[in-house]
């Protein structure tokens, strides 16, 4: 599961790129700490579910810790010219 103070981390890294360039890209509706984490331990959650009925049907499976974070964060994008991708580049993540 994700740890509360990693995802606060993250959080502050993005807040404080976008206090320093001053919002050029628009204004997310950043999530709290504990929404962040609970909507990505619940992803989690889901994609370990779906791993293990893959594993029951004989299907080689895994979880992609960066497909994950994407995911949650191109909730918060919507209304600003961020792609989920630069955010999780913002927060130090490298993308190919």
């Amino acid at each position: 599961m994700f740890e509360y103070n990693k995802a606060a981390q993250l959080l502050e890294v993005w807040k404080k790129h976008d206090l320093d360039n001053g919002f050029y890209k628009g204004v997310p509706n950043y999530p709290t700490n504990t929404r962040f984490v609970s909507e990505l331990n619940q992803k989690i959650a889901q994609e370990s579910e779906q791993i293990l009925l893959n594993v029951l049907e004989g299907k080689q499976s895994r979880i992609n810790p960066k497909e994950i974070l994407e995911s949650v964060i191109s909730n918060y994008v919507a209304g600003t010219d961020y792609t989920a991708k630069e955010v999780m580049q913002i927060m130090g993540f490298r993308i190919k």
